[in-house]
């Protein structure tokens, strides 16, 4: 019976690794960031390719300064793996790679036993064939089950109308860029006044469901963000790197 090491050994490359820095200061802020896992010695280390979009200023102060760091990746069994990690070095020429503790209490769980994921991503639920959008909305998180979608204004209809309802969800990553899934309203809440949380549930292979989830953390604005926000300043960001 393979261990959850083991099955992080066998994980593979390319895949996004999230690294999540908890400051435990009364009120606890978190810092959150993806990187692509490009390599491993086990047990000592992982090595992580640090995007573009990212600058050295304002990732190693944020994870250094954190009272733990938390890693969360997907095996290729499509089980999420966790466990705490330290810091052990970082290079910036001729790329910008961080090297990771190889993580402690590592765990894997079943992905349908893994609590919701929060992900920040436009879309618009549809009803097949119609013209227009029935509503439109962001994507707050995800789930082996299906998707949390919030939206506000008016409701086209009652809410007990909308249960059970087969609609299309359009995943918006950018102008240019969509996914479309057939989902079912399972859940209506109103959050406030002319605020809504649906849920919603799809069926997903184990494999169409660890792709997508990849997809919409990398495309979640909180990201894009960033990345179009800091583009310019990579040249005088990169000059120095400090451990």
């Amino acid at each position: 019976m393979k261990t959850s090491a083991d099955k992080l050994i066998a994980s593979g490359y390319n895949q996004v690794v999230e690294i999540q820095g908890v400051v435990n200061d009364n009120a606890e802020r978190e810092a959150t960031f993806h990187f692509t896992l490009i390599g491993q010695h086990y047990p000592d280390y992982l090595i992580l390719d640090v995007p573009t979009l990212y600058r050295w200023q304002d990732v190693l102060p944020a994870l250094r300064n954190s009272d733990k760091l938390v890693m969360r990746t997907i095996s290729a069994n499509g089980e999420v793996i966790v466990g705490y990690v330290n810091i052990v070095h970082a290079t910036q020429f001729p790329d910008k790679l961080l090297f990771i503790s190889y993580p402690q209490n590592l765990q894997a769980r079943a992905l349908r036993k893994t609590p919701r994921m929060q992900i920040e991503v436009r879309a618009q639920l549809i009803e097949p064939e119609a013209p227009e959008p029935l509503l439109n909305g962001m994507l707050h998180d995800m789930s082996a089950q299906g998707f949390g979608f919030d939206c506000e204004g008016v409701l086209p209809c009652f809410e007990g109308q909308l249960l059970g309802r087969e609609l299309d969800l359009r995943i918006q990553y950018s102008d240019d860029q969509c996914e479309s899934l057939s989902v079912r309203v399972k859940l209506v809440e109103e959050r406030g006044p002319r605020q809504w949380r649906i849920g919603l549930e799809c069926d997903l292979s184990d494999e169409q469901r660890v792709q997508l989830m990849q997809n919409l953390l990398l495309n979640s604005l909180s990201v894009l963000a960033v990345k179009d926000g800091k583009r310019s300043e990579r040249s005088i960001s990169d000059k120095a790197l400090q451990l």
